[in-house]
């Protein structure tokens, strides 16, 4: 019997298979680095010895999994950034369950809250200073300025977690938060600024918590802190006279969850 003839046939569909492993290895291995441009498909097809199309297809794949960004004019680009990959992941979620924004925020009290005991059980002397430095922020600028004040806080929080997948996480439920109430608030700066001062004094109060190295009052804390945060939310909501099952709430979520996954933020 003819060994050659017991193989199997590699069909094109295959050949692309194993070009998109090969890519998405050396994607995620760093060998291909977040940002670098993707060798042109031709330069691609050569090397693999196959045909364009079947790179094409390939790529395409990475594409819609996140992983490249296809730029027509310009070319191909990896996009290996943890927060894209978890934002591609959450898009599709949120499409497929009809994820709800006040779902999104029991998820963020949740990771927030084992954020904080981990605060309270790691976090150094200097970043307890740095917590209680940006804690009591009230920034009165722009809309952005309230923003980026609200922002720092947790963003400080979670480095003082030491929990890099925590962070990833919770940093990209925070960006959908922020993004869809500023939706909502039809940027009023008032409107940022209340919250902004509002849930002050909650974040200072937590941060004493941390510095008594108190886990479970930490936890407590950012349970009120959401409790709060949803109730602003809620206000917004209702001054936008929508309903939390409202269609065009949901369109709005995965609108925005989509955009995030197609222009992620650094």
């Amino acid at each position: 019997m003819d060994e050659a003839a017991s193989i199997p046939k590699i069909t094109r569909g295959r050949v692309a298979d194993q070009i998109l492993a090969d890519l998405r290895r050396r994607i995620l291995s760093g060998e291909l680095a977040d940002g670098s441009k993707l060798p042109a498909e031709r330069d691609l097809a050569v090397a693999y010895g196959v045909s364009g199309a079947t790179v094409r297809e390939a790529v395409r794949v990475l594409s819609a999994t996140g992983l490249v960004d296809v730029r027509h004019g310009s070319g191909s680009y990896v996009r290996a950034n943890a927060d894209t990959l978890i934002a591609t992941l959450l898009a599709s979620v949120v499409e497929v369950e009809r994820t709800g924004l006040f779902d999104l925020l029991d998820v963020a009290q949740a990771l927030n809250a084992r954020g904080a005991q981990l605060a309270a059980e790691r976090a150094t002397a200097e970043e307890l200073a740095s917590l209680r430095h940006v804690a009591g922020e009230v920034p009165e600028g722009s809309v952005g300025d309230v923003i980026g004040g609200l922002k720092r806080f947790f963003t400080t929080l979670w480095v003082a977690a030491h929990s890099p997948l925590l962070t990833t996480l919770a940093k990209v439920l925070m960006d959908i938060q922020l993004g869809i109430a500023l939706e909502l608030s039809e940027g009023r700066l008032d409107r940022w600024q209340l919250a902004a001062r509002e849930l002050a004094d909650k974040r200072v109060t937590l941060v004493d918590a941390l510095e008594a190295r108190d886990p479970e009052r930490a936890a407590a804390l950012v349970a009120e802190y959401h409790a709060h945060l949803v109730s602003i939310i809620d206000s917004l909501l209702n001054a936008a006279e929508s309903k939390v099952d409202d269609p065009e709430l949901a369109a709005l979520l995965s609108s925005f969850v989509a955009a995030r996954v197609g222009d992620p933020q650094p």
